[in-house]
């Protein structure tokens, strides 16, 4: 994960945050779902140092995906969240892959 804090002007702060090539497994059927967690308790690379910001639970995420699939959002908290990956039919099966995940707080 990588992020950037910024500031307004105004002094008002963003926090925006790319976690990419976060993997899915495949579908078990034609019409499944699969649900990916995703944990914003990662490190940096001194294996210490938060990237994410400790108690800070109201975000945004937007997914950008690697199949043709919708995608939901759920049980955002401090530290991260579920990503559901639906098929576009019912007679579509989900292959394994990665997606990517942009946060805005």
């Amino acid at each position: 994960m990588d992020f950037k804090f910024l500031t307004d002007n105004l002094g008002r702060r963003a926090i925006i945050a790319r976690l990419l090539g976060i993997a899915n497994a495949a579908g078990t059927g034609a019409g499944n779902s699969i649900s990916v967690t995703v944990s914003l308790n990662q490190t940096s690379g001194d294996g210490v140092t938060p990237l994410w910001p400790a108690g800070l639970a109201t975000y945004r995420v937007v997914v950008s995906l690697s199949q043709a699939c919708f995608w939901n959002v759920t049980n955002k908290s401090a530290s991260g969240f579920t990503v559901t990956l639906t098929p576009t039919s019912s007679s579509a099966t989900l292959a394994a892959g990665t997606f990517d995940a942009l946060i805005v707080a």
